[in-house]
């Protein structure tokens, strides 16, 4: 599985239930209901799973955040897109 390097330079291994969390996080603090956030959050992280797990290399995490705005939007959550923005850009 590809690695995934940060902002600060450090990586990591991309994590599938990383993007689950943080994706599952922003839908409720959005204000999608438990069992849609649930929802939206394996389909989303199974994606971006997908996609990463095709590529060689390491991933820039700036990547990863695209694509996942790119898949909640394509789900119709635009603010949990937005939310999930705001979340990862602090840390």
């Amino acid at each position: 599985m590809a690695h995934v390097i940060r902002k600060r330079g450090d990586s990591s291994e991309f994590s599938e239930a990383k993007i689950f969390e943080s994706c599952y996080a922003a839908c409720l603090r959005s204000g999608i209901p438990l069992g849609e956030a649930e929802r939206v959050s394996s389909r989303v992280a199974s994606n971006v799973g997908r996609w990463a797990g095709g590529r060689t290399g390491s991933i820039q995490s700036s990547e990863v955040l695209s694509r996942v705005v790119e898949e909640l939007k394509g789900l119709d959550c635009p603010l949990a897109a937005d939310t999930y923005r705001l979340i990862v850009d602090a840390f």
